[in-house]
């Protein structure tokens, strides 16, 4: 990568991943991601991966319910090491407001 976009990156706050993403997988009228790192994949028992795809999907099912729009930045990226909050940048509504605590994606494992 060249310097001028390394500075950008870098003024951005941009921050690489601490694992490349191998898989993304999203849901119907779900303008969001869940991305999965390769070494997430391979040491996670696949009923694990099982269990946390079904709470994902109901997780993005009460989204859709409560009517917030996905289609601008709403991201929940699962990394090795567990998963980062979803944030929703285009509503003023948040993901908390319209899920309980209980429903939200991990923030580590």
């Amino acid at each position: 990568m060249d310097k001028e976009k390394e500075e950008w990156l870098s003024r951005i706050g941009a921050k690489p991943f601490p694992e490349p993403i191998k898989y993304i997988y999203s849901f119907k009228d779900y303008g969001g991601a869940f991305n999965l790192s390769e070494r997430y994949i391979e040491e996670t028992p696949i009923e694990e991966l099982e269990a946390q795809y079904q709470k994902n999907k109901e997780y993005v099912q009460k989204i859709i319910e409560a009517g917030i729009k996905t289609d601008g930045f709403l991201l929940s990226v699962v990394y090795p090491l567990g998963c980062c909050n979803v944030q929703n940048t285009t509503e003023s509504r948040t993901v908390p407001d319209a899920v309980s605590e209980d429903d939200q994606v991990p923030e580590s494992r």
